[in-house]
């Protein structure tokens, strides 16, 4: 599955952040995590998650009110290096999913 994330300017990542994917859980009840994968230097961040064995979910989706960006020790900044607020209930970050078959 892939998952663009569009700010409202341009960032430069470092590292592997990731998006939270809430209705969905491991095998053994963990949540899993979109990885990011491309995007810096662009106002458009592409993450993606790969389906495993074991899997659950009611329908995939990432809570927007109540989750936070997981830097994962990785970085979001802007052109001038402020860093991103993480938390999507306080930005402009906007989604949209797609899956890759």
């Amino acid at each position: 599955m892939t998952f663009t994330v569009s700010f409202d300017e341009a960032t430069t990542i470092t590292g592997t952040p990731r998006l939270p994917l809430d209705n969905m859980v491991d095998a053994n009840g963990n949540q899993v995590y979109a990885s990011y994968v491309s995007g810096s230097g662009t106002a458009t961040a592409t993450f993606v998650y790969n389906v495993q064995d074991g899997d659950e979910s009611g329908s995939v989706q990432i809570a927007l009110t109540s989750t936070d960006l997981d830097l994962n020790g990785g970085s979001v900044t802007d052109l001038y290096n402020n860093n991103l607020d993480t938390s999507f209930a306080t930005n402009s970050i906007a989604v949209s999913t797609g899956i890759e078959v």
